[in-house]
């Protein structure tokens, strides 16, 4: 019986460790990858078009997440600037100007784009579908993952939210809001894998 549970344990154990091809894609499957990550550094792009200025405006720099809620932007391009968030305080850091500091809670539609990464990243599930319809298609090697707000919650102006990857890595993500406005974030491959926060 001892050595029947050992068997069925390191089974158990190997299913785990099986790459997402060797069972079902599935949400819960696929945020579980997420959840081994404590900090991920991912290179960005981000692109904006808003519809009264007739064009596109982009920044680029550096993403930073470490497990489970704090995310940091460090955009180098057009200008330096930082936006900082833990729990649901966000910060605005310029060089020679004073730090700015705003409650989430108070931008419904920043709080909900920053609730949809935060959540991804840290593989938690149950927070995800709090606030959003998900719908996972592809495979592990090219998933999508649509999240569009659950009625009742405050998400701003977004309609939809749109998330590319593969693996536990998320190369993309489109946020289409009312009007002809979107924003893309385009993600480079992480500079730190799998770390213990300290």
């Amino acid at each position: 019986m001892v050595r029947l549970r050992a068997s069925l344990l390191a089974l158990s154990l190997a299913l785990c460790s099986l790459p997402l091809a060797a069972a079902e894609l599935n949400l819960e499957r696929l945020l579980a990858r997420f959840a081994e990550q404590a900090e991920l550094r991912l290179d960005y792009r981000e692109t904006r078009h808003m519809e009264m200025l007739g064009g596109e405006l982009e920044n680029s720099g550096q993403l930073i997440f470490r497990a489970p809620d704090y995310l940091r932007k460090e955009q180098r391009r057009p200008q330096p600037l930082v936006l900082e968030i833990e729990a649901d305080e966000a910060r605005i850091l310029r060089e020679g100007r004073e730090t700015r500091a705003i409650a989430l809670s108070s931008q419904p539609q920043l709080a909900a784009l920053i609730g949809a990464l935060r959540a991804t990243l840290a593989g938690d599930a149950d927070a995800l579908r709090a606030r959003y319809e998900a719908d996972l298609r592809g495979d592990q090697d090219d998933w999508t993952l649509t999240l569009t707000p659950r009625a009742g919650t405050r998400s701003g102006r977004i309609e939809q939210l749109r998330m590319h990857g593969s693996q536990a890595r998320v190369r993309r993500v489109r946020i289409d809001e009312t009007g002809d406005n979107w924003t893309l974030l385009e993600l480079g491959p992480p500079e730190t894998g799998r770390q213990s926060s300290d």
